[in-house]
């Protein structure tokens, strides 16, 4: 890097300023084409790591609270909840 510096400081000032901007445009691209590959990876990770208990816990639990206030709603909501608790087991089985 050093060396590079000492490279451009050696050349006429014209010559400096339009490499340091093309130095600068050659970064950004590089810098743009990596976050768009890590972009890509994160998305995939983040539907892998979709946990059904997660997500059957609370709805469990909001669908007893409201099997007092309304019924119909907290029934609903419990078999939703248990639909996601046999997901997440066949998707720990499936996934081994």
């Amino acid at each position: 890097m050093r060396a590079i510096a000492r490279l451009l400081n050696s050349l006429p000032r014209d010559a400096r300023e339009e490499l340091r901007d093309y130095a600068g445009h050659l970064l950004r691209e590089e810098t743009e084409e990596a976050d768009r590959g890590e972009g890509v990876g994160r998305t995939r990770e983040r539907v892998r790591s979709f946990n059904a208990f997660g997500i059957a816990i609370p709805v469990v639990l909001v669908g007893a609270v409201l099997m007092a206030l309304f019924p119909p709603i907290g029934v609903l909501l419990l078999v939703v909840g248990a639909g996601l608790f046999g997901w997440g087991i066949l998707a720990a089985l499936w996934g081994r």
